[in-house]
C-alpha cells in the first residue's frame, strides 16, 4: 500500500502532466495571457463576475483571439468564468 509520501509524489506528477496537456492547448502566448489577466482583473473588479466568460470572450474579439478556442482551453485549468480565469491562470506556472 502507498504511504502518504507516495501518493503526495503521484499527485504532484498528475498535476504536472495536466498542467503540460493544458498548456499545449492554450492558444494564447505569454503577453496575451498578461494583457488578458490584467484587462480581467480591472474589469471583473469593475463589474463584477456573472460566472460567465462574457470579458475573456469581449477579449478575444478585441484582439482577434478565436473566443471558443480560448474558452475551451481555459477549461483546461478548469476555469468555469471570468473570476476563475483570474484566480487559475498564473503565467508562472504555466510558462
Amino acid at each position: 500500500m502507498a504511504d502518504r509520501e507516495d501518493l503526495n509524489r503521484i499527485k504532484k506528477q498528475q498535476s504536472l502532466r495536466r498542467r503540460v496537456r493544458s498548456r499545449a492547448k492554450l492558444v494564447l502566448d505569454r503577453p496575451q495571457v498578461e494583457t488578458l489577466l490584467s484587462f480581467l482583473e480591472l474589469t471583473v473588479k469593475q463589474h463584477g463576475c456573472d460566472d460567465s466568460f462574457k470579458y475573456t470572450i469581449e477579449w478575444a474579439v478585441q484582439h482577434r483571439v478565436d473566443p471558443r478556442a480560448l474558452v475551451e482551453s481555459l477549461r483546461g485549468f478548469d476555469a468555469t468564468c471570468d473570476c476563475d480565469v483570474v484566480r487559475l491562470i498564473v503565467p508562472a506556472k504555466i510558462f
